[in-house]
């Protein structure tokens, strides 16, 4: 079933957004700091499986930048980026 342009952008963003949740949390929880991220990773898989390749890499992306740049916990950035957001697409 083909889905719409619309359709896939408004799910990367709802999961992005989810994602940066996530990884602020490692700020406020301290023992989170390899949980979140790697939870943040799990959420890339439901775009995977709904809107493809493409899309969940572009949301990787995404969660990346937006992660170095507005997270406190840098360690926790580092992490999603090298492995754990990658390894679950």
């Amino acid at each position: 079933m083909l889905m719409k342009a619309t359709y896939k952008t408004a799910l990367s963003g709802i999961i992005s957004a989810l994602c940066i949740v996530l990884m602020f949390l490692t700020a406020i929880i301290p023992v989170g700091t390899f949980a979140f991220p790697a939870l943040a990773g799990i959420l890339l898989v439901i775009l995977v499986i709904e809107c493809g390749l493409r899309w969940a890499l572009c949301g990787y992306v995404c969660v990346s930048i937006l992660s170095f740049l507005l997270v406190t916990d840098k360690e926790a950035a580092l992490y999603f980026t090298g492995f754990l957001g990658f390894y679950p697409i």
